[in-house]
């Protein structure tokens, strides 16, 4: 009996044994499919002013396909997120795995969000190996060459099937401008250019489209070397509310009383408050509404 014991316990170790072998062999080859690097790049601080340096120091933590003393050039970009447009870059030697310096931002660059984009020269499949972003702000005193403004004037209704969007523009001091505009604008997968007309407005037709993660429309007004952005939430004709349930402990047990949480959230994952029926065999025993932070609790 002992024997037959002592049998059992060695056989099922080498089960074990052979089990997490392939699990670290398919984690080696996952590894080999998909190679990443951990690319890592330390900026002083994400908020700065026009005509800043901004220092930075960057570590590649992790190897992945490529050695990291293979990785030679560091690029680093500030891109601007109205327009992805590339406002400054400059290139950096990597010496085993870490580089450093710095970037002057333009004093002519106006406020907004942008971001810092940093790869290396090592490719795969015409990517970069290793990559990383950094979200900033730029805070400028600088006052725009014109002003621009964005309004609703025409909502989608019974009789007008499309959305009218006038974009007016003035100098500084409430004048017309001596020459049009270019003005470019995107919503959801509409991207167009035009122009405005001798008073410096411009009136724009949309079609609504429906499901959008982003129902904004983002407008870029450019005169000469002066740009500025301007943008617009749209009203949604139909709001798909998102609904999610969370059971207290993850699960619901038969027999047993419990909380389920549930959240609604729209397209554009913003809180809706409502009202839902609950039913139970077909039949309705309860009314449930969410707050205005589009939670709440059912017993």
């Amino acid at each position: 009996m002992r024997f037959h014991i002592l049998v059992f316990l060695f056989c099922f170790g080498l089960q074990t044994t052979f089990a997490q072998n392939s699990l670290e062999q398919k984690m080696s080859w996952y590894a080999l499919a998909n190679p990443t690097s951990n690319l890592f790049v330390h900026f002083d601080k994400n908020v700065y002013s026009n005509n800043e340096t901004s220092y930075f120091t960057a570590y590649l933590i992790k190897e992945a396909k490529t050695a990291a003393i293979k990785h030679k050039m560091l690029s680093v970009a500030l891109i601007r997120d109205a327009d992805s447009a590339i406002v400054l870059e400059d290139k950096f030697l990597i010496d085993n795995g870490l580089s450093f310096g710095s970037l002057t931002l333009p004093d002519t660059i106006p406020t907004g969000n942008y971001r810092f984009l940093a790869y290396t020269d090592k490719l795969i499949n015409g990517l970069p190996e290793a990559i990383f972003f950094q979200n900033i702000t730029i805070k400028s005193s600088i006052d725009p060459a014109f002003k621009a403004n964005i309004k609703l004037a025409e909502a989608v209704n019974s009789e007008s099937k499309s959305y009218k969007v006038l974009i007016a523009a003035t100098t500084k001091d409430d004048r017309f401008l001596p020459k049009p505009l270019q003005v470019s604008y995107k919503y959801g997968n509409v991207l167009k250019n035009t122009l405005t007309d001798a008073s410096g407005q411009s009136l724009i037709t949309l079609t609504p489209q429906a499901n959008l993660a982003d129902p904004n429309i983002y407008v870029k007004l450019k005169s000469e070397k002066d740009s500025s952005f301007i943008n617009l939430a749209l009203p949604q004709i139909k709001n798909k509310a998102i609904v999610k349930f969370y059971p207290e402990g993850g699960n619901l047990v038969a027999g047993l009383t419990s909380s389920i949480g549930w959240e609604v959230k729209d397209q554009q994952q913003m809180p809706l408050a409502l009202k839902a029926l609950l039913y139970k065999n077909q039949k309705i025993i309860d009314t449930i509404e969410t707050s205005s932070m589009a939670l709440e609790n059912l017993p």
